[in-house]
């Protein structure tokens, strides 16, 4: 008997993700995307639709077709390709028990390997190029306080742009000394980062500007802001900051480029890598080492340093001549 791939597809996005994994939205969303792909996929090459595929379609080398139609026909990356192999796994990660009899059709696929590809850089701007670009939000416009708490709060906090849109008046709290926001990261786990005096100063001015309940920030029909609207505030601030000749930058400055910069200038400071996996919200710290790994400047300081520091223990071969004459005698 054939098994409609709609059932079991519609058990693993209303049972298994969101209340047994308790997946984020975003994954959810990721995995939706994938499974979308993978029906248009099906249709277009076996002109099969998406109500009439079975568990019997999903075979190791339609998956494997799959992956290379992504990368090669709409030229996704090896990342995103590998991206949807990982929503297939954990498809059949979850199916294997209510399907068992195709259990070895889903070992071969949960054995497709994930594809090596070039890892990218972290893009990240210096210090004096953040201060020039956080300075800019200052006095522009009638938007130019929340800019500049969005801004300032995005790059102090160092948080991602779905943490960022998505912050509530009642996750920030403000102390005598301190302000610390309460942060909904990845895998629903939050997680406390405190900011500096600065930033919560004009946290305070724009909490003062509104009513200070619900969605941070807003647009101008009070509605929560998008990923795209925060990138058109940050596109229109970089547009005035390279005017400046301080200002460098040589990639594109995205919303995780500011998390990548804070980061990258904790790491300059001393701090260690433990803690600021801690300030990230990383559940290890090897993904945290990768700022290690791009640290450029602490490089050239570690080989300054080398190169300055003398060893009494390296001696001038030619000086020692009796280790000279043993060498000859052999």
């Amino acid at each position: 008997m054939k098994i409609l791939l709609s059932k079991q597809i519609y058990k693993f996005f209303s049972d298994y993700l969101p209340h047994q994994k308790n997946a984020s939205i975003n994954t959810i969303k990721s995995y939706r995307d994938c499974f979308k792909l993978f029906f248009i996929f099906m249709n277009t090459k076996f002109n099969i639709k998406p109500s009439q595929l079975t568990i019997n379609d999903l075979t190791k080398d339609n998956i494997i077709n799959f992956l290379d139609w992504l990368e090669m026909e709409r030229h996704c990356s090896v990342e995103t390709r590998n991206q949807r192999l990982a929503a297939i796994r954990s498809f059949f990660h979850y199916s294997q028990f209510d399907i068992p009899e195709y259990l070895f059709e889903i070992q071969a696929i949960n054995a497709i390997p994930s594809k090596k590809g070039v890892k990218k850089e972290i893009s990240y701007i210096d210090e004096t190029s953040m201060k020039i670009l956080l300075s800019k939000t200052k006095h522009n416009g009638k938007n130019s306080l929340r800019d500049s708490a969005m801004l300032s709060l995005l790059y102090d906090g160092a948080l991602r742009v779905n943490e960022l849109i998505q912050l509530l008046w009642e996750d920030i709290h403000f102390d005598l000394n301190m302000c610390t926001v309460r942060v909904l990261g990845k895998g629903n786990k939050y997680r406390i980062v405190p900011i500096s005096p600065e930033t919560g100063h004009l946290l305070k001015l724009l909490k003062s500007k509104g009513n200070g309940v619900g969605i941070v920030f807003i647009n101008s029909q009070h509605q929560k802001l998008t990923r795209k609207g925060v990138m058109y505030v940050i596109n229109k601030y970089v547009k005035e900051a390279n005017k400046e000749y301080d200002f460098k930058n040589n990639n594109p400055i995205t919303c995780h480029v500011f998390r990548h910069s804070k980061a990258t200038h904790m790491l300059n400071a001393g701090i260690p890598l433990i803690y600021i996996r801690d300030f990230l919200g990383h559940s290890s710290v090897k993904t945290t080492e990768i700022y290690a790994k791009t640290n450029i400047n602490e490089k050239i300081k570690t080989i300054q340093k080398l190169d300055k520091k003398e060893n009494p223990n390296i001696n001038d071969w030619n000086e020692d001549k009796e280790l000279m004459s043993w060498l000859e005698s052999l």
